[in-house]
């Protein structure tokens, strides 16, 4: 059975990315984060099937492309990202996935190993390819008509699939 939730919230998603980046000893910008985290969610929609949402945020079309407005406002004024978000209790400082949930952590890793290694504004420029699903809300009755709506559930996983199938195909060729 399919559970509409989600089971993170998009800080415990980005310090999982954040936390790979520190690790491998990479920079991260907070443009890039910002594009990994869409993209993570698009792929989760159509890979997780018991979590198919990845957080309950809204992904906002913006200027530069979908925004989770809640990591944007965290790291606003910041380019290149040196910490994480901080939950508040002394117990859990550092949201992040569960290490047992490897499902979520499989399809996050997939995410990075595709697109870690590109620069932000080449990810820029594949979420602004004309019909995308940030393209479709951002300029829907003329350019920027749509700026800070969310964007469509559907329209991501259906952006996703075809970027999904090319993955599995170059992993399944390496094997």
């Amino acid at each position: 059975m399919t559970n509409r939730r989600a089971r993170y919230t998009a800080a415990h998603v980005a310090n999982y990315i954040l936390r790979y980046f520190r690790v491998n000893k990479k920079e991260i910008t907070h443009l890039k984060l910002q594009k990994l985290l869409y993209i993570a969610y698009g792929w989760n929609l159509v890979l997780n099937k018991e979590h198919p949402r990845l957080f309950d945020e809204s992904i906002q079309a913006w200027k530069l492309g979908p925004v989770i407005p809640s990591v944007y406002y965290y790291y606003k004024g910041e380019w290149e990202i040196t910490n994480y978000i901080y939950s508040g209790e002394e117990q859990n400082p550092i949201l992040s996935i569960k290490e047992d949930d490897y499902n979520t952590i499989n399809i996050v890793n997939a995410v990075i190993n595709c697109y870690g290694n590109k620069d932000a504004m080449d990810l820029v420029e594949i979420v602004h390819k004309k019909n995308s699903p940030w393209d479709k809300i951002y300029n829907r009755n003329g350019p920027a008509t749509g700026a800070n709506q969310p964007l469509n559930d559907d329209e991501i996983k259906k952006r996703c699939l075809p970027a999904i199938e090319n993955f599995l195909n170059k992993s399944q060729d390496n094997l």
